[in-house]
Parts: structure tokens; C-alpha cells; sequence
């Protein structure tokens, strides 16, 4: 099966109009990961989420079966970057950040 992974923490950068998260994931699985998509959530102090959102990884370029292709897979031991900038368009603070990985699998 497919298993993506964060490499290390990557970096999160506050400014003052937004958040820019950067980082890199790996495939250790054993098979390749697809649609390889990085979601970071900003939660605010009472458990409310701000803001949410994702960003395909930079992967590997695959034509599928049916004739998709898309550069956002990963064959096994392989990793990719991603970069994501978050908007802030409000005055509540952001208390911590939450991200995962999702992806799926496609022959």
C-alpha cells in the first residue's frame, strides 16, 4: 500500500497577510501514492477552525489508464515539496495548526 509521510516539520512562516507553509513528503510505502494532497487547518484558541486549506504535492509526472495525467504522484522512496499560502483575512488569532496527508490509489 501507499504510505506518504512528512519529512522532518517543514516550515511555517506568519506574516502579516497570510501563512506560507513549505515542507517535503516521502513514499515509504510499497506502492505508489496518487493525488498526493498536503491539508493544513488554523485553529483558533476556543477549537474553531479559521481557515483550511490544500495543496497537491510537486511529484512525479504519470498517465493513467484512462488518459489523466497529473505530476502529483509518488513512487515508493521518493519525496516531493509543497508549498501553500493561507490568506488570513481576519482579526482572530491563530492558536496552533493542524496538517495531514491524503492521497489515493489508481492504476
Amino acid at each position: 500500500e501507499p504510505d506518504i509521510i512528512f519529512i522532518g516539520h517543514g516550515l511555517e512562516q506568519e506574516f502579516e497577510t497570510h501563512y506560507l507553509f513549505t515542507g517535503k513528503v516521502l513514499s515509504q510505502g510499497t506502492q505508489r501514492g496518487d493525488f498526493i494532497q498536503v491539508i493544513f487547518k488554523l485553529w483558533a484558541d476556543d477549537t474553531n477552525i479559521l481557515y483550511s486549506d490544500s495543496v497537491f504535492v510537486e511529484g512525479e509526472q504519470i498517465k493513467y489508464e484512462s488518459g489523466i495525467v497529473t505530476d502529483t504522484a509518488l513512487n515508493p522512496n521518493k519525496s516531493a515539496r509543497y508549498t501553500l499560502k493561507i490568506p488570513l483575512e481576519s482579526n482572530i488569532p491563530v492558536s496552533y495548526v493542524t496538517r495531514e496527508i491524503h492521497w489515493l490509489k489508481y492504476n
